[in-house]
């Protein structure tokens, strides 16, 4: 098993457990998660801190969203039901920064394949879609990088424009054939640590 497959499962068991999880038993996964990070990964801090107040405008609309539609005799549950699926984006994007950090986008890719071989029985193209989705992900970082560096301004408007039309040719780095990277302890630690975590808050749930 790969170091791609056994993080893109950490990362599948985290977003299936989500689903109809508990208020409380959201907060402690994502203290859980934060333990982990303060530990292990506290180089990643600003990182996903980063993403997270990029993401600020889109969590504030949905919070709205269910806001607005609070019902008149609670005009609260709304805004409560708002803040937890922010809470649940929150940790979501957590817990894919966590799982995609480092990982480069021929391993994603292969990661990707592998997870969904099963469905090469339906004819499903899995490794062109693995090949664009791991190739498009390695995009969006990159190009994230050169927009933020971007000056202000109209000057700017031709170099983005640059930009998004790179973005669309984009490709992956080609890379010479090489076997799959092995999991590593800390890989094998958080997978062990989300499945073990969400099975116990799902069943407190």
């Amino acid at each position: 098993m790969s170091r791609a497959l056994v993080r893109l499962i950490s990362l599948l068991v985290v977003a299936v457990g989500l689903i109809g999880l508990a208020p409380l038993s959201l907060a402690l996964l994502a203290g859980i998660l934060a333990l982990w990070i303060g530990l292990l990964e506290r180089g990643l801090t600003g990182l996903l801190a980063q993403r997270i107040w990029r993401m600020r405008w889109f969590f504030l609309a949905i919070a709205i969203l269910y806001g607005l539609g609070s019902p008149l005799a609670d005009p609260w549950l709304g805004w409560q039901e708002g803040a937890y699926r922010v809470a649940v984006l929150i940790v979501l994007v957590v817990t894919v920064g966590l799982c995609l950090n480092q990982l480069p986008a021929r391993e994603l890719s292969d990661g990707i394949a592998s997870l969904l071989r099963p469905l090469k029985i339906v004819g499903l193209p899995v490794e062109v879609f693995a090949r664009r989705t791991a190739a498009t992900l390695d995009a969006v970082n990159e190009m994230s990088e050169r927009v933020r560096s971007l000056p202000r301004g109209r000057s700017a408007l031709n170099a983005v424009a640059q930009i998004c039309e790179q973005a669309e040719r984009y490709q992956a780095n080609a890379q010479p054939d090489h076997a799959a990277a092995a999991p590593t302890a800390r890989d094998w630690a958080f997978f062990v640590l989300m499945v073990v975590s969400v099975g116990v808050l799902q069943w407190l749930t």
